[in-house]
């Protein structure tokens, strides 16, 4: 996977995910890990390190599961590049099906 994994990171910098995130997103394809092992692994602040994978996790990068713990704790992992790839061109394909709409909308606007 991880050959996979460098080619679709190379990927994800097309979608302006940002330098930051794709370390998140690095660290998790690797293994599952919580906001203390990202943390120690990627020397970014917790408070930095939970903006990026909520919005990881918003987008679809990042799945999030509860430990069973004394306290809540939640571990994340990266989605896989498969699922992301689906999910990317589902996204593509309603993108362009709205340009469609709109420049159809467009055309018939102008007939006079």
């Amino acid at each position: 996977m991880k050959a996979q994994s460098g080619t679709f990171v190379g990927t994800l910098q097309f979608f302006q995910l940002g330098e930051s995130k794709l370390v998140v997103y690095r660290l998790l394809s690797h293994k599952p890990m919580t906001i203390e092992g990202l943390k120690k692994a990627s020397e970014l602040s917790e408070r930095l390190l939970r903006m990026h994978v909520a919005e990881l996790i918003k987008k679809g990068f990042v799945k999030r599961r509860v430990l069973s713990d004394a306290r809540l704790k939640y571990e994340y992992s990266a989605t896989p590049p498969s699922h992301l790839a689906h999910l990317l061109i589902t996204k593509l394909v309603a993108f362009d099906t709205s340009l469609r709409a709109k420049k159809k909308d467009i055309i018939a606007g102008t007939r006079i």
